[in-house]
């Protein structure tokens, strides 16, 4: 029998020298895609360590502390991820406590096709928002959505504003709401 191998996060100490011994930018130049699940703030803020411009897929679990404002953490990953064209976000909170970083995160990002968010982000007000981007092709839920917070109250109300010309590239659109 094999004995089990623990699974243990990087020490703060690697990142540092990872930092200081390849200052640039781009450590990996030819990785596209990043999924970055972290368990807390602390370890959400290392993310910025490994993206890059060429960075074209990016999935992101998003937490709000003090230890790094999330509004920092999204004007990071703007500056550094560009020309993102797929954007999946997932949160232990509802949407209503992240609209804000979302919405500065999507309206930043011309070149992004598809988002994929947590089951019940998709309220009104976010509907409202998505529907003035002008390449978005793709809205999607997170599977398996059975695992995503939210709260259904977030999506009772459906009713997003949407005026001629909303939603000038979608293709397809999943969401979740009392219709």
């Amino acid at each position: 029998r094999r004995a089990a191998i623990g699974r243990r996060p990087l020490s703060a100490k690697v990142y540092n020298e990872i930092a200081r011994i390849c200052p640039r930018e781009d450590l990996l130049p030819g990785l596209q895609h990043v999924f970055w699940w972290a368990d807390n703030a602390k370890q959400q803020s290392r993310s910025i360590t490994f993206i890059h411009s060429n960075i074209r897929t990016l999935s992101v679990y998003l937490h709000h502390s003090s230890f790094q404002p999330l509004p920092i953490y999204v004007d990071n990953i703007v500056a550094r991820v560009p020309h993102l064209t797929k954007l999946e976000v997932r949160a232990d909170v509802t949407i209503h406590e992240l609209q804000n970083e979302i919405f500065s995160l999507v309206s930043r990002l011309p070149e992004l096709t598809s988002l994929v968010v947590p089951l019940y982000f998709l309220s009104s007000l976010m509907m409202t928002e998505l529907s003035k981007h002008p390449s978005l092709e793709s809205i999607a839920l997170a599977y398996p959505a059975a695992r995503d917070s939210g709260d259904p109250a977030d999506v009772t109300d459906f009713c997003p504003i949407l005026v001629e010309g909303a939603f000038p590239s979608l293709k397809k659109l999943g969401f979740a709401a009392h219709l």
